[in-house]
Parts: structure tokens; C-alpha cells; sequence
């Protein structure tokens, strides 16, 4: 398989069993923001999105699209969002707001093709089992993105 950025999709699937949808970017009036910058530059990329709540609307706006046009077997970290995030550093993952954001993608999910799977950053939900470390919400990740050093 491969794994492909919502905004650069493979061109020729049949060459793969299957594909990983994922978004790495959400578009902002001057260009794209990446969704896992390190920080500080996470920071950054919230503020030209003009806040946090907007930067998570729009990456969950990315999944949704991503899963009804681009139609990939596997859904790539689905909470890359919150990776950054660690002890709600820059917004509530349990807000209301933020929750039925990410429900409302998880729902489109039903949609995908008989046996896709919704997969999280395997590497990175390692590093919870390692350290011991649970640093983000329950409801985003079970703290996976927030256990990582930063």
C-alpha cells in the first residue's frame, strides 16, 4: 500500500492493494499549515489559521473530504491533530466544538470500503507503552500525540 496527502492523491491506485488517506495540511489565505509542525512553528501555524478552533474545523473538514472524494481503504492518523496539544497546550480536545468536529468526520467512516480500518501512527502511539506517559485526552488519541517529548 501506500500512503497519500489529502492534497497530493496517487495517481494511479490500481498500482497499490490499497491506500492510506491522510492529511498533513489544512489550507490558510496564505498558503498551506502544517498539521504536525513541530513546535514552536504548531504554534505559528494555529495563529495564520486564526485560532485553534479553526485549525481543527478545518483539518476535520480535510479528513471529510478526503474520505468522500479520494475513498482510501485506510484512514491515516485520524487524531494528528491533538499531536501537539499535550495537556491542552492550545485548545479543549474534550470541548463540544472540537468533539462533534471529530465525531462528524468518524461518521463519515461507515462509508468506506468493506474492511478498511481507521489507523492511528503506530510509532508514535508506541511511545505511550514505552514511557508511560499520558498527556492528552482520552477522547483524542488516549494522550498517543501528547506523550511524545516536545
Amino acid at each position: 500500500g501506500v500512503e497519500q496527502d489529502y492534497y497530493t492523491p496517487v495517481a494511479d491506485r490500481s498500482a497499490y492493494d490499497y491506500v492510506i488517506g491522510s492529511v498533513h495540511y489544512v489550507r490558510a489565505a496564505d498558503g498551506l499549515c502544517q498539521v504536525d509542525a513541530a513546535l514552536p512553528r504548531f504554534g505559528e501555524e494555529l495563529a495564520r489559521m486564526g485560532g485553534a478552533q479553526a485549525f481543527v474545523k478545518a483539518y476535520y473538514e480535510n479528513v471529510m473530504d478526503c474520505v468522500q472524494r479520494q475513498r482510501p481503504e485506510v484512514v491515516g492518523h485520524f487524531d494528528l491533530v491533538c499531536k501537539n496539544n499535550e495537556a491542552a497546550r492550545f485548545f479543549d480536545e474534550d470541548a463540544p466544538a472540537c468533539r462533534r468536529l471529530a465525531l462528524e468526520a468518524l461518521a463519515l467512516l461507515k462509508g468506506l470500503p468493506a474492511g478498511a480500518a481507521l489507523v492511528a501512527a503506530a510509532v508514535v502511539g508506541g511511545t505511550l507503552a514505552l514511557t508511560g506517559k499520558h498527556g492528552g485526552s482520552p477522547f483524542c488519541g488516549g494522550g498517543r500525540y501528547g506523550s511524545r517529548p516536545v
